[in-house]
């Protein structure tokens, strides 16, 4: 009892600090969003670097290699959440934050062409800022090189599970706005295989809750490798079956976003009085207009609707008749063709 007397005032007066500290944070992140927003590009890589420091030394000892990802521990249900369990979820969210932002404006200094790069601005930052940026600046004109040093200084190699989806999602951004969409795909790729071990499970059900959270930046990370990264490498085939692996493994929603339920219109082939239309069309017909609309609107494949909720089409099907809506129906699905070719193995 005596031994850990001492300790008491110590824990309660080092939560204290770190609670205390999340508010100066957020006000160096604001102040960093702000300065990138204005091209004030001293400002954000001094504001970025001081808020991550600040961060790694409030954060507690983090978990080692063998462990699973820290970013998993919210959403296991067998440790209820403690107070210092607390501080570091809103520690780590920061610390996304800023990382995200890091790898969002070193690719933005990147892209810009070497005439239009800002001038040197390391006479705003101190010595040890414009060391940790030079070796950046320096692999401007290599996109791979730098992306490949980006997640080496992010996390190593051997703690690569460790990095959370929402950074690996930047990442892949990252790549497309600088051409690299193979490295993109190399560096999820990689990702994934060491995060295979740890069975992921998003069994949650709030939607406030850090499992939440982590289902949407994993379902966004789907979503930006297999759309933009495939699609930019036009490996269709395979986005369509890691899509399709992942619906399997009720990670990706299985109702994405549709187009809203029209009014149902009165059938065509309802019998009316002083109407012969209807007995002189062929049999069948409606039926097969029907089945025409079906796979599109009633069932679509997943990854039409995964399609449906990027492209987000307006289908003038509510106030049209069935032919126009089954015509207006069959361009659109043409258009779907063009843009993702492997459709053409999910239509009916």
């Amino acid at each position: 009892m005596a031994s850990s007397s001492p300790s008491q005032p110590d824990t309660r007066s080092l939560r204290k600090v770190r609670f205390d500290s999340l508010e100066p944070i957020r006000a160096i992140y604001r102040r960093a969003t702000k300065a990138f927003v204005l091209n004030q590009h001293g400002q954000v890589w001094t504001a970025i670097h001081d808020g991550l420091a600040r961060i790694a030394g409030l954060l507690l000892p983090r978990p080692p290699p063998a462990q699973p990802p820290c970013w998993l521990a919210p959403a296991d249900a067998r440790h209820p959440p403690s107070i210092d369990s607390t501080l570091d979820h809103e520690l780590l969210q920061l610390e996304r934050k800023f990382l995200i932002l890091k790898i969002t404006f070193l690719a933005a200094l990147s892209q810009a062409h070497p005439a239009q790069r800002p001038p040197s601005f390391s006479a705003d930052l101190s010595a040890d800022q414009a060391g940790l940026l030079a070796p950046f600046l320096q692999l401007a004109d290599h996109p791979h090189q730098l992306l490949l040093r980006l997640i080496a200084d992010i996390c190593p190699a051997p703690r690569l599970h460790q990095i959370h989806p929402s950074i690996l999602a930047a990442i892949g951004l990252a790549s497309i706005k600088l051409s690299v969409p193979q490295t993109g795909k190399d560096l999820i790729q990689a990702w994934f295989a060491a995060i295979e071990p740890f069975h992921l499970t998003f069994t949650s059900p709030s939607s406030n809750s850090p499992t939440s959270d982590l289902k949407l930046s994993y379902q966004n990370l789907i979503q930006i490798y297999a759309i933009h990264i495939l699609g930019a490498l036009s490996q269709w085939q395979l986005a369509a079956d890691f899509i399709h692996s992942h619906l399997s493994a009720d990670i990706l929603p299985p109702k994405p976003l549709t187009p809203p339920k029209p009014t149902k219109p009165k059938p065509p082939n309802t019998p009316s009085t002083g109407s012969t239309s209807a007995a002189k069309r062929p049999p069948g017909s409606s039926s097969s207009s029907s089945s025409s609309r079906s796979p599109a609107v009633a069932a679509p494949s997943s990854l039409l609707l995964l399609c449906l909720f990027f492209l987000r089409p307006r289908l003038p099907i509510a106030s049209a008749s069935p032919s126009a809506a089954a015509a207006a129906l069959k361009a659109f699905v043409s258009r779907l063709l063009a843009l993702l070719k492997i459709l053409v193995t999910h239509l009916p």
